[in-house]
């Protein structure tokens, strides 16, 4: 942890010398009670818990390039023992370089969350002492060949780590991924693209190794003013090895649909809603990458000037990618409903409502959690 708080202290006392910089600092407190924090279903541990957050936003732009700073950091603690508590933070540069036909990004991330939180997408597994750190570069390339046309080349590589996790329930892992890209415009309101992209995964405990090909084509189109649409859509073949029986490899080939489906409404007082579906190959720490399908929805909607209504939802099922069960195999769903009013420019007060619903294939019980937090936050904007 050392090492994590270090760059966060050196990032938000970067001097402010340099007259292009606007930085942008935020705090929060809150205070919450859960009857369900690990999410166990036969064992649920209920307690109050207290939270402080602290964040710094930086940018630099000039004609040319921008360049943006982002840390964080937040602590949590539980009355029901010190087992449960909890630190987050978060250390990212990212950097965009524009030419006359070319658009230059690199992304670099580190960040450390518990493995209650890390796990939520892929396997559920959380470990109340364990701690999962990741580092992640995230390069891209955009080229327009002409007004209407363009292709572009990204990478996506990361390393997680896990620490303090009990029965090796979670495993360091490696992954990445390498995209090609095309799109065109047909019209002001409508366009079509493609996605050829290769995946790889290695887990570092169990020797299982992962690669994945696939091909996506779809189309994005403006209904209209407020209203728009985004579908990809395509096939994937993965070829997964992991060891056998002895010294033996075992090599197991599959194929599956991948899709991406997004539409967006923005309202007309402000505030929008957004639906979105993706299907497509998570890596997880349960050594395996997961065939995951995944709803996201979001909403937002102001009752006055400074009230704000906000949901937002999702839910995750994951499976074994050759469609064999696994102990991976689960169903997840979450739901938050939340008031927030905008005490003065700077502070704002909030009340949030979350329900969590889980079940394991393997398990014949579910979990289920109630939460509410209150929290005062406050922006230097």
């Amino acid at each position: 942890m050392r090492w994590v708080l270090v760059a966060f202290l050196a990032t938000v006392t970067l001097p402010a010398g340099a007259q292009q910089w606007q930085f942008e600092p935020t705090v929060s407190l809150g205070v919450d009670y859960d009857d369900n924090i690990t999410l166990d279903p036969e064992d649920p541990r209920s307690s109050f818990g207290t939270s402080a957050r602290v964040a710094v936003r930086g940018v630099q732009s000039t004609e040319s390039t921008r360049l943006g700073l982002l840390a964080g950091l937040g602590l949590r603690q539980f009355s029901d023992g010190g087992d449960l508590d909890d630190v987050t933070a978060f250390l990212g540069v990212d950097g965009t370089y524009l030419a006359p036909r070319s658009q230059f990004q690199l992304n670099l991330s580190v960040s450390t969350q518990s493995t209650l939180t890390s796990e939520t997408e892929t396997t559920g597994v959380g470990d109340p002492n364990g701690q999962q750190y990741r580092v992640a570069i995230r390069p891209a390339w955009d080229y327009r060949l002409d007004e209407r046309s363009s292709f572009g080349v990204s990478a996506n590589v990361s390393a997680v780590f896990y620490e303090d996790v009990e029965d090796a329930s979670l495993s360091d892992y490696r992954s990445g991924e390498l995209s090609l890209s095309a799109a065109h415009s047909l019209t002001e309101r409508a366009g079509i693209n493609a996605v050829l992209s290769y995946g790889y995964y290695e887990s570092q405990g169990d020797d299982n190794e992962t690669e994945n090909l696939a091909f996506q084509a779809g189309a994005n189109y403006q209904l209209s003013e407020t209203v728009s649409f985004a579908l990809l859509f395509g096939l994937r073949r993965t070829e997964a090895t992991f060891p056998g029986v002895g010294a033996r490899e075992v090599t197991e080939t599959s194929t599956g649909p991948i899709y991406s489906l997004s539409i967006e409404k923005r309202f007309a007082r402000g505030g929008g809603v957004s639906l979105s579906a993706l299907r497509d190959l998570a890596p997880s720490g349960a050594a395996e990458v997961l065939d995951t399908t995944s709803l996201q929805l979001g909403y937002r909607y102001p009752l006055s000037e400074r009230v704000n209504l906000q949901f937002s939802s999702r839910a995750y099922r994951n499976r074994q990618t050759g469609g064999q069960s696994s102990a991976s195999d689960r169903t997840y769903a979450d739901g938050q409903l939340g008031l927030s009013y905008q005490v003065r420019r700077s502070w704002r007060l909030a009340i949030d409502y979350r329900h969590r619903w889980q079940k394991n294939d393997e398990d014949p019980a579910s979990a289920q959690s109630n939460a509410v937090t209150l929290s005062l936050a406050w922006s230097g904007r």
